[in-house]
C-alpha cells in the first residue's frame, strides 16, 4: 500500500525562515526589552544560533533551558526548539514544544502551522493527535494573514498554508472513517495545487470506501491519476506502481476488462479531476448474479473441485508452501501483501483464503484496510454494511478506540456475500493484539463434504 507520509521538512522551515525575526542574537544594546543574564548567557545564545547540525543545536537549547531556565527569550528558546526538532525529523518533540507555545500564545501562526503540517507524520491516529491536528488545521484557515508576515510574505506561502491545512483536515476526517467530509477536503486541495499525487490516491480511496456507483468515475480517475502522474509531486516510482496494480483489479471488477484503461490513464496525467461528463462504461452482466460460465473462474484462476495439480498449474509462480491438502502462494492483491491458500478435500478445491500479512503500529489502520476491501468486493458482488461482533462492550461507544477493541480481541469486523457457487467471507478479528484480516471463499457444492469433513476432524481427537 502507498503510505501516509507526506510532509516536507523544507516547507516548514522555509516559513520558519519568514517568521523569524533575525538569524543571530542581537547584542545586549541593541534592544531594551530583553536581555541575557550575563555574558555567559549571551555567549550560550550566539552558539545556539550559529550551530548548523541539528542535534548539536538541540543540546545547546538544552544546555541554556537548564541554566537559565527564566531567560527573557525563553519563548525565542521554544521557537527554536521546535524548528530544530522539525529540522532533525523528530516531529512528535516538534508539535510537542508547538503545543507549549500555544498555551503561552493562543493561535500563534507558527506554531498551529507546525502541528497542521505535521500531524499526519506521527504514526498515530490517537483521538488527541487528531483533534490537536484539526484545531490547528481549522485555526490556520480561519485566523488569514498573521501579523508576523508582510503582505508581499504572505502572499509567498498563502496558498501553500492553506493546501496544507486542508490536506491535513481531508486526513484526519479520512482516519475517522469520515469519507464524505474526506472527499470535500482534498477536492479542495486539488483546486489549489493540481500536482499533489497523494491527495488523489487518498482522494480515490475515500471516495470508493463510500460504494457510491454515480462516484466510480471520480474514485477511479484519482486511482489512475496517481498512477499517471509523473512530474514536480508524484508518487515515487514504487508507488506509482502499487497504484497502478490497485487500479488494473478494481477497473476489472468494474468494466469487466481493461479495455479503456489506457485512455483513462492518458487523460489522468494532464489533469487533477476529471471532467464533469467523464463515463465509464459499466459490465453488462453483474457478477453477483450470474452464473459460472467455462471462462469464469470460483478463485483467482481456479474453480471448485479442480485437483490440486491443475490448481498448481494456474499459478505461475511456485508455492512458497505445500501439503497433501493445501497450496499457498504469496501475492498482493489491491495493493495488499499477503499469502492465497487454496484448500482441498479428496483432491477437490473446496475453500480458498487471502490471508493479508501486513502489520500496522496503529491498530484503527487495519479497519481502513478492512474497510478498503469491503468497498473491493461490495463494488463486485453488492454493496453491505457488514456486521459488528462484540465480544467485550468495553470500548463499544468510543470509536477511537474500535481499533484497539479489535486487536484486543473485543470486536470483530464481518461482511458477507453469495454467489451462486461461492459463499465470500471478510473478516477482521484479534486476540491478544495480534491482528488478522481475511478473506474465505467456500464452494457452496461442496459445503456438506467441508462440514462432514470437519466433524470427522474432530471425532478423531476423541
Amino acid at each position: 500500500m502507498v503510505r501516509r507520509r507526506y510532509v516536507s521538512v523544507s516547507l516548514v522551515l522555509g516559513l520558519a525562515l519568514l517568521l523569524a525575526s533575525s538569524a543571530a542574537l542581537p547584542s545586549p544594546q541593541e534592544t531594551a526589552e530583553k536581555r541575557p543574564k550575563d555574558q555567559a548567557e549571551y555567549e550560550l545564545i550566539n552558539k545556539v544560533y550559529k550551530e548548523t547540525d541539528p542535534l548539536t543545536k538541540l543540546q545547546y537549547i538544552s544546555e541554556w533551558s537548564e541554566k537559565y531556565p527564566s531567560s527573557d527569550y525563553w519563548s525565542d528558546r521554544l521557537r527554536l526548539a521546535m524548528r530544530t526538532f522539525q529540522q532533525f525529523g523528530d516531529g512528535k518533540s516538534a508539535v510537542r514544544v508547538a503545543q507549549a507555545l500555544l498555551d503561552e500564545f493562543p493561535g500563534d501562526f507558527e506554531a498551529n502551522f507546525t502541528i497542521a503540517t505535521l500531524t499526519p507524520s506521527l504514526d498515530s491516529t490517537g483521538a488527541t493527535v487528531l483533534s490537536t491536528g484539526e484545531e490547528a488545521a481549522s485555526s490556520l484557515i480561519s485566523a488569514g494573514k498573521p501579523s508576523t508576515l508582510t503582505d508581499d510574505q504572505w502572499g509567498q506561502v498563502k496558498k501553500r498554508v492553506l493546501t496544507t491545512s486542508h490536506q491535513t483536515l481531508g486526513w484526519i476526517h479520512m482516519q475517522r472513517k469520515d469519507n464524505v467530509k474526506a472527499e470535500q477536503e482534498f477536492m479542495q486541495v486539488l483546486d489549489m495545487i493540481p500536482n499533489v499525487a497523494q491527495v488523489s490516491y487518498w482522494l480515490g480511496n475515500v471516495v470508493s470506501a463510500q460504494g457510491d456507483p454515480d462516484k466510480i468515475e471520480l474514485a477511479l480517475f484519482s486511482f489512475a491519476r496517481a498512477a499517471a502522474y509523473s512530474g514536480e509531486g508524484a508518487l515515487p516510482d514504487a508507488g506509482r506502481q502499487k497504484v497502478h496494480e490497485h487500479l488494473k483489479v478494481v477497473y476489472r471488477e468494474f468494466v469487466g476488462s481493461e479495455v479503456g484503461l489506457a485512455e483513462l490513464m492518458e487523460l489522468a496525467s494532464s489533469r487533477p479531476l476529471p471532467p464533469f461528463d467523464l463515463k465509464i462504461q459499466r459490465q453488462e452482466t453483474s457478477p453477483q448474479v450470474a452464473e459460472a460460465s467455462d471462462g469464469e473462474f470460483d478463485f483467482r484462476r481456479a474453480r471448485w473441485s479442480q485437483s490440486l495439480a491443475e490448481v498448481r498449474a494456474t499459478e505461475e509462480a511456485a508455492p512458497v508452501e505445500e501439503t497433501e491438502t493445501a497450496l499457498g502462494y504469496a501475492i498482493e492483491v489491491a495493493g495488499f501483501e499477503g499469502i492465497a491458500v487454496y484448500s482441498f478435500i479428496d483432491d477437490k478445491l473446496a475453500t480458498a483464503v487471502y490471508n493479508f500479512v501486513e502489520k500496522h503500529s496503529d491498530d484503527s489502520a487495519y479497519l481502513s484496510d478492512a474497510s478498503t476491501l469491503a468497498g473491493l468486493l461490495g463494488r463486485k458482488y453488492g454493496s453491505t454494511e457488514g456486521e459488528f461482533v462484540w465480544h467485550n462492550d468495553l470500548y463499544r461507544d468510543d470509536p477511537q478506540k474500535h481499533g484497539l477493541a479489535v486487536s484486543a480481541g473485543h470486536l470483530e469486523r464481518i461482511w458477507r456475500w453469495r454467489t451462486p457457487r461461492t459463499d465470500i467471507e471478510l473478516k477482521l478479528s484479534g486476540d491478544n493484539f495480534d491482528v488478522s484480516l481475511m478473506i474465505v471463499y467456500r464452494s457452496r457444492e461442496l459445503r456438506k463434504i467441508q462440514q462432514e469433513a470437519a466433524i470427522s476432524e474432530e471425532l478423531d481427537k476423541l
